[in-house]
């Protein structure tokens, strides 16, 4: 579960070090009841890698989560898409998670 206006870290493992990556995207979708300008893309942004791990983190801010609609909706779907530097493009199995709800909306400054 993600609690949205929160900043969470997702964490991939994948079977191949950071030097072996050349792009990394990663879209979140909450099926169709938003319109497709809200739906959250992460694209070409500096992924953390983990390497002793082989974990990719992806860190959400507070505006991201925000994005999601409110706990009771359609859980949310991500995948993780990898291009290689030699043109290899790899995608995960798509996840899902529950969104929780907060009392206060907003960003906290």
């Amino acid at each position: 579960m993600v609690l949205r206006g929160t900043t969470p870290v997702l964490q991939f493992k994948v079977p191949f070090k950071k030097d072996e990556v050349e792009l990394v995207w990663v879209t979140f979708s909450q099926g169709t009841t938003i319109p497709p300008k809200e739906i959250l893309t992460i694209t070409q942004f500096d992924a953390e890698f983990d390497m002793e791990d082989n974990l990719v983190l992806i860190s959400l801010s507070q505006e991201d989560t925000l994005l999601f609609a409110k706990a009771g909706t359609p859980s949310v779907s991500v995948q993780m898409r990898i291009r290689k530097p030699d043109g290899t493009a790899l995608a995960s199995n798509i996840l899902k998670f529950s969104i929780g709800m907060i009392l206060k909306n907003g960003v906290i400054q």
